[in-house]
């Protein structure tokens, strides 16, 4: 069912914001709980050492503790979900010490790593300077990385795209952490407030994931997954496009660089 933009940007005040953030279990990751998707899910295994997916890296935090996904925008560069960078226990940024970016793991392999340098997110506090969040569109973070890794990173979608045609989705989640999944032929249903609602199937890890359009050779990152959000027994998937943090993508530097 088609509802009206009347419709949604009043029942968008009123939606139940879910994070996407996962906290890996001491033992064996555990299956997807809750199944949050929209039918059925039909994300497939992407077991690829092609780019652009080999710039798509598993995001570590807490040394190891907790992950989500995120993507090589330049060599000594990665974006992802502001949200996955503070502590879900304490409300604390994490430390960069602590901020561990894998490029395309896949099982026990992956293409390059390195911890991250500094964190910039779109957003700052006034007072420490870490990401502050008080709507879904500031849930993006830029981190530099301590070096250039040996990987070719992702084509940014650089003008706006009215109709940015099928969408997809790759990224790690609780049921495969260490292989990449990805819904391919997903879409945008509905832009409201700076963001995008998308039948992209997403699940918990796969928070700062990448979300693809067709480019003319390869796809090209036009929004970062942030969350899922839920009204009247339907679930739909949060993206915040390019226009919102590519200015960010581009001049992000670490402080006194």
């Amino acid at each position: 069912m088609v509802m009206t933009v009347q419709i949604w940007q009043i029942f968008l005040v009123f939606l139940l914001v879910l994070s996407i953030f996962v906290v890996v279990p001491t033992s064996s990751a555990t299956s997807d709980a809750g199944k949050p998707f929209r039918g059925s899910d039909d994300r497939v295994v992407l077991d690829s050492t092609e780019p652009p997916f080999t710039a798509i890296g598993r995001l570590n935090v807490g040394f190891g503790k907790q992950f989500c996904s995120a993507t090589l925008i330049a060599r000594d560069k990665v974006i992802t979900a502001a949200h996955c960078l503070i502590n879900k226990r304490t409300r604390r940024p994490y430390r960069p010490s602590q901020i561990h970016f894998v490029a395309g793991q896949r099982r026990d392999t992956y293409a390059d790593h390195s911890e991250a340098q500094c964190v910039v997110p779109l957003k700052r506090r006034a007072t420490d300077g870490s990401p502050e969040i008080t709507k879904h569109m500031d849930d993006v973070a830029v981190i530099v990385l301590k070096r250039p890794l040996n990987v070719r990173p992702v084509t940014l979608a650089q003008a706006y795209i009215a109709d940015p045609g099928p969408l997809s989705h790759p990224a790690y989640s609780r049921s495969r952490p260490y292989l990449l999944s990805i819904h391919r032929q997903c879409q945008l249903l509905h832009k409201a407030r700076g963001i995008w609602l998308t039948d992209c199937d997403t699940s918990g890890g796969s928070s700062g994931g990448p979300v693809f359009a067709k480019g003319k050779t390869e796809p090209r990152l036009i929004a970062v997954m942030s969350g899922i959000a839920q009204a009247s027994g339907e679930l739909f998937s949060i993206a915040i496009p390019v226009t919102i943090w590519g200015s960010l993508a581009r001049h992000a530097k670490c402080p006194g660089n």
